[in-house]
């Protein structure tokens, strides 16, 4: 074996040893959450469960809802982005068909719980999950402006709660399924309430009114 190779093996070693300790974590965090409520992701359990030391997590985490919050997030930040492509009514639909199958999944309903929890414990970490999915709409909101679809002063919290809002009433408050007919009804609204009159926009490249204005 090559010096070379010894030595990218060492350095890389300490990094990798720990991002696998913290995926272990975030799995059994995740499992707990899923099992037994927020009230199971005690640091004791985790500990046990992830295979390490309980001063490992009290290191990293203030309490059990950064934990459980970083952990969702580690997940959500994958599973749930968009990629923004300047089309606002096809991102905004993307981004509400990921919401829904999130929340209406075993982790998504086990996170809405702990969240709310959270809050009941007038946490600052409480906000966390919330924040999570208003970072998910920022670059969607950046393309669309940048495409002029919408106004590039757009509030991102006015459109969050006019976009996923109606999602958690559905789900938390009447107990119904969200299906397509559902998301398209809150699409067509948030066209309604947040997108340019088409005279105002610019065409995107290779969009149908692009190829009409080089014609």
């Amino acid at each position: 074996m090559s010096t070379r190779l010894l030595t990218n093996s060492a350095r890389s070693r300490p990094g990798g040893r720990t991002a696998e300790k913290t995926e272990r974590i975030y799995a059994s965090v995740l499992e707990l959450l899923m099992r037994e409520g927020p009230l199971g992701c005690t640091f004791s359990r985790v500990a046990e469960r992830a295979g390490v030391e309980r001063s490992t997590l009290y290191r990293r985490y203030a309490n059990r809802w950064a934990m459980i919050s970083d952990a969702y997030s580690s997940r959500a930040t994958l599973e749930q982005a968009v990629e923004p492509t300047g089309d606002f009514r096809a991102d905004m639909t993307a981004h509400l068909r990921r919401v829904a199958a999130s929340m209406q999944s075993t982790l998504g309903l086990a996170m809405l719980a702990a969240a709310a929890v959270a809050r009941l414990d007038r946490t600052p970490e409480g906000g966390r999950y919330w924040q999570t999915r208003l970072k998910q709409l920022r670059p969607i909101i950046a393309a669309a402006a940048a495409s002029s679809e919408i106004d590039g002063d757009t509030d991102p919290e006015e459109l969050f709660a006019a976009s996923d809002g109606p999602l958690f009433f559905r789900v938390l408050i009447v107990s119904q399924p969200i299906d397509e007919t559902f998301i398209t009804t809150v699409v067509d609204n948030l066209c309604t309430l947040f997108c340019r009159p088409s005279g105002e926009r610019q065409a995107r490249p290779g969009s149908s009114v692009d190829s009409e204005t080089a014609s």
